[in-house]
C-alpha cells in the first residue's frame, strides 16, 4: 500500500495507491480423457473368410498412447495500480497481465497410414497478453450528483510453438471445432486467424480478363468459357506468391476473430428525487467473415437475400461498386466473394445494454396511511446501437448465417414500487 508511506499519508492529492502483483502455476488436463493414458480395445465384428463365411470377432486399438505425456502448465504474471485522487473524487486502476501455456496437450497431425487416433502429447505452447483500464470520476455540481466511469481492455495471443503447425485454409480456422481439423494454426500467429485472398479491384472488360488469362491457369481459376468463367465484372484475385497459379497457397493472414479494445462506459445522475443510470458497451474491433448462406449472393436459390448487396454491385453502369457482378452460378459467387478480403467486416459496435430513469415521492399519506416511498422508473434493455456491420446481423451475434439463433430482442417495463 503505497499510500501508506510516511511520504504520501497526509497528501490531499493522492487518497490512495496500491500497487498489485500476481504470479501462479496451474496444471490442466483439459482434453485428456479419463484414460488417454491408455490404448483401449474396442470389440466388434466382420465377415471373413472365402468359404463358409461368417461374422468374426474382432479387436483393434482404439488409440495409440504416449508414456511421456504430463499435465499442460498454465503459468498466469500479473500486475496492478488501483488508485484514487483529489478526495476520492477521481478513481480507476491498470492491470497488464500475460498468461503462458507451456506443454499443452495436443493431437499432433501424423500420415493417414497411421490407421488409428494420434495420443494427445506435450507438443505446443501459447502466450496471451493482455491489458485492462478503469477511469472514473464521482461529484457534484449544485444538487446535480454525477459517478462516471469507463473501462477498457484487450488481450493478444500468439502459437509460439506447435509441432506442424504449418497448415491452414482459406477463411476462419478455428482451434477445436468440428468445422476444421484441430491443428489448422501456425507458429507466430494468433489462434481463431483469418487467412483471405487479396484482391485488386473488378475486372472492367474482356480485354482485362484475357489478360489475366494469359498470366495464371490452375487452381481455383476455373477454365476461360465455362460456366464459371471470369467474365467482366468478376474479383480479380491477386497471386501474393507470384507462382503463376492462383490457388489455396495465395491467402495471407488478416487478423483474428477475437474481440479487440473491448469497452464499457457507466453514467449515474441523482438531482433531487430523480435518478438516472445508464451502460454502455461495445467493442473497436472484431474482425467477422460472414459464411454460410450470406456469404456470397444465390448460395442457395430458395434463400431471401442480403439488402446488403442491394445497388453496390458491379453492373457496365456501376463499375466503381463496393461489390462484384451478382450470379446465380455458384462456382462464380464462390469466387467473386467466399474468403476474399473485401467481405472482411470489423464488428465494431456501441450498445446501450441498461437504461434506468426513475422518480422517488417521498412521505406520502394514502387514506391516511403513511408511504415511506413511492417510486416510478422506466427501464429498458439493449434499445439502440451503433455498429459497422453491413449485413444487418446483430454485432454480438455469431458470423455463422446458418446458425440457429433466437431473434435479438429490445426490452422495456414501466413500473411503481412502494415501500411503506
Amino acid at each position: 500500500m503505497i499510500s501508506s508511506e510516511n511520504f504520501l499519508k497526509d497528501s490531499n492529492t493522492i487518497n490512495f495507491l496500491k500497487l498489485r502483483g500476481g504470479y501462479g502455476e496451474l496444471g490442466s488436463t483439459s482434453g485428456f480423457d479419463n484414460f488417454g493414458y491408455l490404448s483401449t480395445v474396442n470389440f466388434g465384428n466382420t465377415v471373413f473368410g472365402q468359404t463358409n463365411a461368417g461374422q468374426q470377432v474382432t479387436s483393434r486399438a482404439s488409440s495409440l498412447f504416449s508414456d511421456t505425456t504430463t499435465w499442460e502448465r498454465i503459468i498466469t504474471k500479473e500486475i496492478g495500480l488501483d488508485f484514487r485522487l483529489f478526495n476520492n473524487s477521481i478513481f480507476g486502476s491498470i492491470d497488464l497481465y500475460q498468461k503462458d501455456n507451456e506443454d499443452m496437450l495436443i493431437s499432433l497431425v501424423y500420415p493417414d497410414i497411421l490407421g488409428t487416433t494420434a495420443p494427445l502429447t506435450n507438443s505446443g505452447s501459447l502466450e496471451t497478453k493482455g491489458w485492462e483500464a478503469q477511469l472514473g470520476w464521482n461529484g457534484n455540481i449544485g444538487d446535480l450528483e454525477i459517478s462516471v466511469s469507463a473501462n477498457m481492455s484487450d488481450s493478444r495471443n500468439e502459437i509460439t510453438s506447435y509441432e506442424g503447425a504449418d497448415s491452414f485454409v482459406p477463411g476462419l480456422n478455428l482451434i477445436d471445432s468440428s468445422d476444421n481439423i484441430a491443428d489448422l494454426v501456425v507458429e507466430g500467429r494468433p489462434i481463431n486467424s483469418f487467412y483471405l485472398y487479396e484482391t485488386d479491384g473488378f475486372f472492367a472488360n474482356q480485354a482485362e480478363v484475357d489478360a489475366y488469362y494469359a498470366t495464371y491457369s490452375g487452381g481455383i481459376l476455373a477454365d476461360q468459357g465455362a460456366s464459371a468463367g471470369l467474365v467482366p465484372g468478376d474479383t480479380r484475385i491477386v497471386d501474393t506468391n507470384e507462382d503463376g497459379v492462383i490457388d489455396t497457397d495465395d491467402v495471407t493472414f488478416q487478423g483474428d476473430s477475437s474481440p479487440h479494445y473491448v469497452y464499457g462506459f457507466n453514467l449515474n445522475l441523482k438531482y433531487k428525487n430523480w435518478d438516472f443510470s445508464s451502460f454502455f458497451q461495445g467493442a473497436l474491433q472484431q474482425y467477422i467473415v460472414r459464411t454460410g448462406y450470406f456469404s456470397a449472393p444465390f448460395q442457395a436459390v430458395w434463400q431471401n437475400q442480403s439488402a446488403s448487396w442491394l445497388g453496390k454491385t458491379w453492373t457496365q453502369e456501376n463499375p466503381n461498386s463496393e461489390f462484384p457482378r451478382l450470379s446465380t452460378q455458384g462456382g462464380a459467387g464462390g469466387w467473386n466473394y467466399v474468403n476474399n478480403d473485401f467481405m472482411r467486416q470489423n464488428n465494431k459496435y456501441v450498445r446501450l445494454k441498461s437504461l434506468i430513469v426513475g422518480y422517488n415521492f417521498k412521505d406520502l399519506k394514502i387514506a391516511n396511511r403513511p408511504i415511506n416511498n413511492l417510486r416510478i422508473y422506466f427501464s429498458g434493455n439493449d434499445l439502440f446501437e451503433l455498429t459497422k456491420v453491413k449485413d444487418g446481423y446483430d454485432p454480438e451475434s455469431a458470423a455463422g448465417a446458418n446458425n440457429n439463433t433466437y431473434p435479438f430482442m429490445r426490452t422495456w417495463a414501466l413500473g411503481v414500487k412502494v415501500s411503506l
